[in-house]
């Protein structure tokens, strides 16, 4: 099902995303491939078919993707994402030891997202 995104799907705010995104790839341990995290963030906020397949104007790209892939970007400027594998993500030691602790400047650095 391709639905044009309108800007009125209701997708959640990227730093939401960001946020959910570091703690799941914490919780998992070990690398993923993104399409897992699309589907399980998806999950979490509750995305209905709609929201989860709304098309960018400018791409051929979902933007949920979209959304995720800004909140993945945000992290690994962050330095808390390894990409040393392709297709796949995972934390750096920074990103673990800040999921640790839950670090307080994350939540501040991407509430302004």
């Amino acid at each position: 099902m391709k639905v044009q995104w309108d800007n009125k799907v209701g997708l959640p705010e990227t730093g939401s995303v960001a946020i959910w995104l570091h703690h799941f790839l914490y919780l998992r341990a070990k690398p993923v491939e993104p399409k897992e995290m699309y589907d399980q963030l998806a999950d979490h906020f509750g995305l209905d078919t709609r929201q989860r397949h709304a098309m960018r104007h400018t791409t051929s790209e979902p933007a949920w993707h979209n959304r995720v892939q800004t909140a993945r970007e945000h992290l690994r400027k962050l330095g808390y994402l390894d990409g040393s594998q392709f297709g796949l993500w995972s934390l750096t030691p920074d990103g673990i030891a800040a999921a640790k602790k839950q670090e307080p400047r994350l939540s501040e650095s991407i509430s302004d997202l």
